[in-house]
Parts: C-alpha cells; structure tokens; sequence
C-alpha cells in the first residue's frame, strides 16, 4: 500500500523508506545499500557534533534580518540556506521542498535526505497551510514547503510561537522564489527578444541592400531605354507613347521604392526599441 496514511505510519515509526509490491530482487538491494549508507552518513555527522544545544542558542534570529538577508540569495540553494540558518538556530531538523520552473527541488539540513521524506513531502504538497502529525509539521505555500522534523511539544507556548515564525519565514521564502522565477524568465525573454532584435537587424540589412540594388535597376533602365530608343526605328508618336509608358511605370516603382524605405525606416526604429528593451 503507498496510500498517504501508510506512508506516515511508517515515517512515524522511525522508517527510512517504505517499499511497495511487487517487490524486485534488485530494487531491495539498492534500496538496502542506500538506506545502509544513510546510517553510515548519521553516525558520522554524530561525531562531528559539538554537544547539546542550549536554551539561549534557540531561535534568535529575528524575522526582520531573515528577510533581509534573503534578498541576497539568487539561487534554491541559498534560499534553503537561508531557511536553515534560522531553523538550525531553533534547535529543530527540517527538509525543504522548492517548486520552481516544473520541478521539484529537496534541501536537507544535514545532507541525509530519506526518500520517504520527498515522498511525504509530494503527497501532502496542496493539503493545507499546516499539517502536523506527531512531532512533525509541514508548512506548505505555493512553491516552498517544509518538512519539521522534531518540533518541540515540551512548551506549547514556545512551539505556537515557533510554527508562526516559521509560517512567515516559508511565506517569505515562497514569495522570493516566486521572484526568482519571474527573473529567470525576464531573462529568457530578454535573450528571446535579443534574438529576434538580431534576425530583425539581418533582414533590415538585407532589405537596405535590396532597395539599393533596385534603385541601381531602375538607373540602368532608365538610361538603356534613352540610348537605345533611336535604334528602335519608332515613329513620333509611337516614341511619344513609349516614352509616356516607361515614365508611367517608372513613376509607380520608384512611389513603391518611396514606400519600401519608409518601411525600412519603420523597420530600423522598431529594431532601435527592441534593443533598448533587452538592456
């Protein structure tokens, strides 16, 4: 079963991973090896530990300065970071869920991320503000959720002033990567628009050289037409009407090539603007 209930039971009763039929030879093995190397990586991070936080050492950093030092954090990673560093202060594990671009991104605060912890994570993902279970809570926003470990139930006053806290330190860290977001695809249309502003520039360049070379046609018309007329033998007034003809028609191209560079001229303003944009 991998229903949502199970999959808690399971967290609650100190699981690492949770297994469902059919069960492949192959699957276990890898499954045992990776949960074996967790244990390995804990009893090593035992080691490294300075000793038993204090009271005082407990959640002292302020809202305010959190999210100040937010602002200077462009990417996931230092946004979970961030999130950590007031967390770590309150004593308390967390992992991080981050949403962003289509993907899902897993932050842990001591690098041991338990497979039924992103599984956790992605069931109760759109379940509400707050979900708590045992001593576990998970505070989910639109793009940022977090998964809490071991919240202290010792002091009720103490823990409902620490869930709020971390309300407002996910909310603020959901609206940041939200930033982000909008960003990076600023960016991506900067790059689009930088591209169509350079194609835009090659088939201005090509269209400059086209109304050139039909100026130098129409020249060369002209003048072949004046030098060979006397050799077409024609009498006045069939001259008269040849002559009437080509100025016609030569009148009309040259309103057209009128026409062509005004558009050139539309044409190079609106490249000139589109530069100016993807600055």
């Amino acid at each position: 079963s991998d229903s949502k209930d199970e999959i808690i039971a399971g967290y609650e009763a100190g699981a690492d991973d949770y297994i469902i039929k059919p069960l492949h030879h192959d699957a276990l093995l890898a499954k045992v090896a990776r949960n074996a190397s967790l244990i390995h990586q804990r009893r090593e991070a035992a080691l490294l530990r300075t000793g038993p936080q204090t009271e005082e050492t407990r959640f002292t950093q302020p809202y305010a300065r959190f999210a100040q030092e937010l602002k200077s954090s462009t990417s996931l990673p230092a946004v979970a970071e961030k999130i950590f560093s007031v967390t770590r202060r309150a004593s308390i594990s967390c992992r991080i869920q981050i949403f962003m671009q289509g993907q899902f991104s897993y932050f842990s605060d001591d690098g041991l991320l338990q497979p039924i912890e992103t599984n956790l994570l992605e069931q109760m993902r759109g379940q509400g503000l707050v979900y708590q279970f045992g001593k576990r809570t998970i505070i989910n926003f639109e793009q940022v959720s977090l998964l809490v470990r071991n919240m202290p139930d010792d002091n009720p006053e103490y823990s409902a002033q620490l869930l709020d806290f971390l309300i407002h330190v996910v909310g603020t860290s959901d609206i940041h990567v939200h930033l982000l977001q909008q960003l990076l695809q600023q960016k991506d249309m900067k790059e689009t628009l930088k591209s169509a502003a350079d194609t835009l520039q090659f088939i201005h360049q090509e269209f400059s050289q086209h109304s050139s070379r039909v100026n130098q046609v129409l020249d060369s018309v002209a003048l072949d037409f004046n030098r060979n007329l006397d050799k077409l033998q024609l009498t006045d007034s069939q001259e008269d009407f040849m002559i009437t003809l080509i100025d016609d028609r030569m009148r009309e191209l040259m309103e057209l090539n009128k026409q062509a560079m005004h558009i050139e001229e539309n044409m190079q303003d609106f490249i000139r603007n589109l530069l100016q944009k993807t600055r």
